[in-house]
């Protein structure tokens, strides 16, 4: 859980960076929020347990699921390979944040 959160959420991302072409494709798999996902982003940079400012929004639409493709800019892909964003799911509840996932970049 994320910002004072009191839910059990799940779940995980799973993605692929392309350092030559700057893409970043993601599959983003949740559960037991406390309700619909309302905005989701891709944050840095931050460590574990440190928030940060929005780096790529996530479109929509919102389900366990979704996935998709972006370009990253150079402050993403510096974030992304130095393991410092991480993908906030927001809610109506929890509208700074209810689950997070940081990302690990490897090889």
């Amino acid at each position: 859980p994320e910002h004072g959160a009191t839910t059990k959420p799940t779940g995980h991302v799973r993605g692929v960076f392309n350092t030559v072409t700057d893409m970043v494709t993601y599959h983003i798999y949740y559960a037991h929020l406390s309700g619909p996902v309302l905005m989701a982003h891709f944050h840095g940079p931050a460590k574990v347990g440190q928030d940060a400012g929005v780096l790529l929004p996530i479109p929509g639409p919102y389900q366990s699921g979704m996935h998709g493709s972006l370009i990253a800019n150079p402050e993403t892909a510096k974030a992304l390979l130095d393991g410092e964003t991480y993908v906030n799911l927001h809610t109506k509840a929890y509208i700074k944040g209810e689950a997070r996932a940081q990302i690990h970049v490897g090889n």
